[in-house]
C-alpha cells in the first residue's frame, strides 16, 4: 500500500510513459494496481496537460494474448496483427477529463486500454453561416466502457452550432477480410445553406442527415459481395456539411454487385439505383446530370486469352441488363449551384431540360458484346501489336424522341490499328554535377504510336448515352504519337547510394480525320481503348523534375490544336528550405472555365513546440484573393492545438476555428 504514490509504466505497443498519481495504490498481482483518487496522463509533470481522473481505477498491464491451441495465430487479433488484448488497461469510475487542472467532461466509466481515450478531438470554430462552432469525436467503445471488439472502430460524433442547431453520428468501421463503413449523422438545422458556388439556399426542413453503408463481402476464394447503401435528407445536405465528399467522392447509390473472378475470366451481376430524386455529386451533376439505375446488369469477360501458341490475344467483354436514366427533378436554385453554364434558368427543372432534349426516364433492355484480337511481335527492337476491334449494342428501342430519322436499334461498330514502341536508353558515366546533384546519368527514350480507324452505323449522338463505355464511341480516324524522356543518377552518397528518377517528360501529339465528334473543352486520348478518347488534335506535355532532395517541380500542359489555345495547364514546386522550413507553389489554369489560380504554402516551424501554415490563393482572373488560410499548431504531450483562420471570398465566408488532436497516451 502506498500513499501520496507515484507509478510510472510503459506503454509498449505504441513507445509511451504512462503516470499514475494517486492518493493511495495498492498493488493487487504484478502487473495490477488499485487506486483511489487518482490521475493519470503520458505527462511527467505533476499536472499534465491531458490527464483522466478517476474515484476508484485499477490499472493492469497486460501481455500479448497467448497463441489458441492448434492454431498459428492469435486467439484474439485486430486486422493487420494488432493484439487487442495487449497494453495497459484502465477499469475506472467517477471520471473526469481534465486540461490541466480543470474538467472539461465527465463520464461515470471508462474500460478500456490507456491509449483508447474516450475523447478523440474537440473542435472549436467561428463561422458566419454558422456562428460558434463546437466539434466532438469520441471512442464509442471506450465511451460505453466495453472491451474493444477486434476489428470495429465505432466513433461518435457530437456537435453544435449556435446560428443553426445541434446533430449527432456515429461512424462504425470494420476492417480484415470483409471491411466495411456504416455512417448515421443526425441534424437539427434551422439556419440557410452557403454552397461553394456562392449560393445561399433556405431549407424548408429542420431535421437533415445522412446514412451511409459500404462493405465488401469475400464469400469464397472467387465470389465476393460489395454492397453499397446510401440516403440524404435533402439536395444541399452534401454540399454543406460533407463538402470534399461532394467535390470528389464516387456515386452516391444504394447498389449491390456479386462477382465472380478467376484466372482471366470474370463475372458480375450488379443493381444500381439512387433512391433521391436530386444528385449530391458535384462532379456527376456538372458532367451528365443524371444516374443510371440497373435492374439487373450482369457483365462476363475473358481478357489476355491466348490463341495460337500466344500470336493472337483476345479480348472479350460482354454484358446485359436492363437501364434506365434517372433524372434531377430540381432546380438550380434548389441545388445552390450556377444555372448559367446549364441553359437554365433559377427555376426551371433539370429532368424537363433533359426532355426537351428528347432523353427520357423509361426501363431499356440493352445488350453489348466487344471483341478484340491483338496480335504482338518483335519486329528487331520493336514491339509491334495490330489489332482489330468489333462491337455490337442492341436495344429494345429506337429513341425515336431523340433522333426522329433513326429507325434502327442495333449498332454494329468495328475498328482497326496498330500500337508499335520501342526503348533506347544510354549511360553517361562521366556525368559528375553537384549543382543539380547528378552522379552518372542513364538517359532511356521510350518513342511510341498508336494509330485507329473505325467505323459505326449509327452516330453516337443519336443514342442516349447511359454509359460514356457503351455508347459514346468514338468513329474516324485516330493517331497519338508519344516520346517519353527518363533521366536516371545515383544519389545519397556511399552507403546510401539510390537511383533517382531525376527528369520525366512525356510528350504526346494526338491527330484525327476531320469527321471525329467534339464531345469535350479538353481533349483526351485513351491509347488502351481508342474508342473511348475524347476527339480533337492537341498536345499533351508532362513533365517532373526532382532538382534536389529538397526541391521537386511538375508541370502539365493540354494545347488545343484545333482552338489554337492552351485549354489546361498547371505547374507546381515544392522547397524544402530546412527541417523548419517547407514553402511551395501551384498554379492552374482552365481556359473552359476561365479559371486560373495561383496558391501559396509556407509552413515554418517556429519552435519544437510552434509552427504555422499560410496557404493564400491568388484568382488570377479578378486580380484578387480567392481564399486565404492560416493555421498555427502548438504541440503539447498529450494534445496538438491548431488554431486557424480563414477568408472564402468566393462564399463570402470568415471562419475562426480551434481544434484539440489528442496525441496516443
Amino acid at each position: 500500500i502506498m500513499l501520496e504514490a507515484v507509478l510510472r509504466t510503459f506503454a509498449r505497443d505504441v513507445r509511451a510513459p504512462v503516470y499514475a498519481r494517486a492518493a493511495e495504490m495498492r498493488q493487487i498481482a504484478e502487473d495490477q494496481f488499485a487506486a483511489r483518487d487518482v490521475r493519470v496522463s503520458a505527462s511527467e509533470y505533476a499536472i499534465g496537460h491531458l490527464s483522466i481522473g478517476a474515484s476508484r481505477m485499477v490499472l493492469e498491464q497486460r501481455p500479448a494474448a497467448a497463441p489458441a491451441p492448434d492454431a498459428d495465430v492469435p486467439a484474439v487479433l485486430v486486422a493487420g496483427g494488432e493484439d487487442a488484448t495487449r497494453g495497459t488497461w484502465l477499469d475506472a469510475r467517477d471520471i473526469t477529463m481534465n486540461l490541466g487542472t480543470t474538467p472539461i467532461l465527465f463520464w461515470p466509466r471508462f474500460r478500456g486500454r490507456i491509449q483508447d481515450v474516450p475523447l478523440r478531438s474537440v473542435g472549436l470554430g467561428l463561422d458566419k453561416q454558422n456562428g460558434v462552432e463546437i466539434e466532438t469525436r469520441w471512442d464509442l467503445q471506450a465511451l460505453a466502457g466495453v472491451e474493444r471488439t477486434p476489428g470495429l472502430d465505432a466513433e461518435l460524433s457530437v456537435d453544435a452550432y449556435t446560428d443553426r442547431g445541434a446533430g449527432a453520428g456515429v461512424v462504425l468501421r470494420s476492417s480484415g477480410s470483409d471491411p466495411g463503413r456504416l455512417e448515421a449523422a443526425y441534424l437539427y438545422d434551422d439556419g440557410e445553406d452557403r454552397t461553394g458556388a456562392g449560393r445561399t439556399v433556405d431549407q424548408d426542413q429542420a431535421n437533415r442527415g445522412i446514412v451511409l453503408y459500404e462493405q465488401r463481402l469475400g464469400l469464397s476464394r472467387d465470389w465476393s459481395l460489395a454492397l453499397q447503401g446510401s440516403y440524404l435528407s435533402d439536395p444541399t445536405f452534401a454540399a454543406e456539411w460533407r463538402e470534399e465528399d461532394f467535390r470528389n467522392r464516387r456515386e452516391y447509390e444504394t447498389s449491390a454487385r456479386l462477382s465472380w473472378q478467376r484466372r482471366h475470366q470474370s463475372f458480375a451481376v450488379e443493381t444500381a439505383w439512387r433512391p433521391e430524386d436530386f444528385i449530391s455529386n458535384g462532379w456527376l451533376l456538372a458532367s451528365t446530370g443524371f444516374t443510371v439505375d440497373r435492374m439487373p446488369e450482369v457483365r462476363y469477360a475473358h481478357v489476355a486469352d491466348s490463341i495460337l501458341d500466344g500470336r493472337i490475344t483476345s479480348h472479350m467483354e460482354a454484358r446485359y441488363g436492363r437501364v434506365r436514366m434517372r433524372f434531377v427533378d430540381r432546380t438550380p436554385a434548389e441545388l445552390g449551384i450556377r444555372a448559367g453554364g446549364f441553359g437554365l434558368s433559377e427555376d426551371d427543372l433539370f429532368s424537363e431540360l433533359a426532355w426537351q432534349a428528347g432523353l427520357e426516364s423509361a426501363w431499356v433492355h440493352r445488350a453489348d458484346v466487344r471483341q478484340e484480337f491483338s496480335a504482338p511481335m518483335d519486329l528487331g527492337p520493336v514491339r509491334v501489336a495490330p489489332f482489330a476491334i468489333g462491337r455490337v449494342t442492341a436495344w429494345d428501342d429506337d429513341f425515336s424522341r431523340l433522333s426522329p430519322q433513326q429507325t434502327e436499334s442495333v449498332r454494329m461498330w468495328g475498328g482497326v490499328g496498330v500500337r508499335a514502341s520501342t526503348r533506347v536508353q544510354r549511360v553517361f558515366d562521366g556525368v559528375r554535377s553537384m549543382l543539380l546533384d547528378l552522379d552518372r546519368l542513364r538517359w532511356t527514350i521510350e518513342p511510341s504510336v498508336t494509330a485507329m480507324y473505325s467505323e459505326a452505323d449509327i452516330d453516337q449522338r443519336e443514342v442516349p448515352e447511359f454509359d460514356s463505355s457503351v455508347e459514346s464511341l468514338a468513329t474516324g480516324a485516330t493517331v497519338e504519337l508519344g516520346l517519353r524522356n527518363v533521366f536516371q543518377t545515383h544519389r545519397g552518397g556511399p552507403g546510401r547510394s539510390r537511383s533517382v528518377d531525376v527528369l520525366r517528360l512525356d510528350t504526346r501529339l494526338v491527330t484525327g480525320s476531320g469527321d471525329l465528334d467534339r464531345e469535350s473543352v479538353v481533349p483526351r486520348f485513351i491509347g488502351w481503348r481508342p474508342e473511348l478518347s475524347q476527339a480533337g488534335d492537341h498536345v499533351r506535355q508532362t513533365a517532373a523534375w526532382r532538382v534536389s532532395d529538397s526541391v521537386a517541380m511538375t508541370a502539365e500542359g493540354v494545347y488545343d490544336l484545333d482552338e489554337d489555345l492552351l485549354a489546361r495547364s498547371a505547374f507546381g514546386v515544392s522547397v524544402t528550405h530546412s527541417p523548419l522550413l517547407r514553402t511551395y507553389l501551384e498554379y492552374r489554369r482552365l481556359d473552359a472555365s476561365e479559371n486560373e489560380l495561383l496558391e501559396l504554402g509556407w509552413q515554418y516551424r517556429l519552435s519544437p513546440t510552434y509552427s504555422v501554415l499560410v496557404r493564400p490563393t491568388w484568382d488570377l482572373k479578378t486580380d484578387d484573393f480567392r481564399a486565404v488560410n492560416l493555421t498555427v499548431t502548438r504541440r503539447f504531450p498529450d494534445v496538438n492545438l491548431r488554431v486557424s483562420v480563414s477568408y472564402d471570398e468566393f462564399r463570402d465566408e470568415t471562419t475562426f476555428g480551434t481544434s484539440l488532436g489528442f496525441t496516443t497516451f
